[in-house]
């Protein structure tokens, strides 16, 4: 099952960041917002194009900014954290939205350093957020899934011979949930 398969190491991201946090507002740059599982954040605000408002607020976003309309970093009150899987140039803007002592978290790939030493200099922090499955928390998350309790949001299926489709798939940006590589077909 595609959904399934989807799911299981994004959603560690919706169950790692315990503890601590409560009473943040987070800023989430990126195509899935799916953070009220977890019970952690009191506001959510978050960034996609127009035509994705309804999906973004239908996964949990208190306040939705249309990338092509507005800037965010004029449109998003200050927050405590930004959560970045967009990266590149807006990564700095980002910067922006955050309150003092803030922090810019990125996924998949590490902060830039001139981003990280201008985060130093005006009291903020950065830090690079990655996944590392474990049986245990796989698990809950199938039965999360299999509950109902959590929808994935599966963009396309490739059957793993086609692994490279998927890759340029992904990095042209503009996917709509999870793109998934099926080890169990064959192309033909």
């Amino acid at each position: 099952m595609p959904t399934t398969r989807g799911r299981p190491v994004a959603g560690r991201r919706g169950l790692r960041p315990r503890g601590g946090h409560l009473r943040r507002r987070v800023f989430q740059r990126w195509r899935s917002v799916d953070h009220r599982r977890s019970g952690v954040y009191t506001a959510v605000a978050a960034t996609a194009s127009g035509s994705n408002r309804e999906y973004v607020n239908s996964l949990g976003a208190d306040e939705f900014v249309d990338y092509r309309e507005q800037r965010f970093e004029t449109s998003v009150a200050p927050v405590h954290a930004v959560i970045d899987t967009v990266g590149g140039t807006v990564q700095q803007r980002s910067l922006d939205v955050l309150k003092r002592d803030g922090v810019l978290v990125a996924l998949p790939a590490d902060v830039p350093d001139e981003v990280k030493a201008e985060a130093e200099r005006r009291g903020k922090r950065t830090r690079y957020f990655s996944v590392e499955p474990n049986a245990d928390t796989l698990t809950k998350i199938s039965r999360l899934v299999a509950d109902g309790r959590v929808r994935p949001t599966v963009s396309s299926v490739y059957p793993l011979a086609e692994a490279r489709a998927a890759h340029e798939e992904g990095r042209a940006g503009h996917v709509r949930g999870k793109l998934v590589l099926d080890a169990t077909t064959v192309a033909s």
